[in-house]
């Protein structure tokens, strides 16, 4: 799926929600949940307003709203309306959000196995996951990805966790 999206964005500029539902619904029933979502929807652009920035773009489709670890330490949550999952009628109409990558910025996209707790509202969740991001945008990823498990996931989560992290660099000449 990843290969699928990376070719639509960088040889056709196509929106990653047109092409990877159409993609999904084909695919075999042995593809993972994870890949139904959005897990596929997400690509990273140049900013025309800033040479060294990037752009996010997305389509949630069915998933907690993606984090924006700033680089001042600040945590954004992306809020969007979730959309049916991925694959089940390609001809449902999606909608693309777009939102600055500043260079140093974090992009956190998870499931909701990360912030859902039983008895528990699923913001309070997500406030949790944000706090244990809040003012480590100079953390290495891996090290903040440590952080946000050993504070966030028990032995045994009651539901699949999974996470990506997208950190922006300077682009290379």
């Amino acid at each position: 799926m990843r290969s699928i999206l990376r070719g639509f964005v960088v040889d056709h500029d196509e929106p990653p929600r047109r092409r990877c539902s159409a993609s999904t619904a084909r695919s075999p029933r042995s593809a993972s949940t994870c890949w139904r979502r959005w897990w596929c929807c997400a690509s990273s652009l140049p900013d025309p307003a800033e040479p060294d920035a990037r752009q996010v773009r997305w389509c949630n489709a069915g998933h907690p709203p993606p984090l924006l670890l700033r680089p001042d330490g600040r945590v954004e949550r992306l809020l969007t309306d979730a959309e049916p999952l991925l694959g089940l009628d390609p001809a449902t109409r999606r909608t693309d959000h777009v939102a600055p990558l500043p260079v140093g910025s974090t992009l956190l996209l998870y499931t909701d196995g990360l912030v859902e707790r039983a008895g528990a509202d699923i913001d309070d969740g997500i406030e949790t996951l944000a706090g244990h991001l809040a003012g480590r945008s100079a953390v290495p990823v891996d090290l903040l990805l440590d952080t946000v498990f050993a504070g966030l996931v028990t032995r045994r989560p009651p539901d699949d966790v999974a996470v990506l992290a997208l950190r922006a660099h300077p682009h290379r000449a």
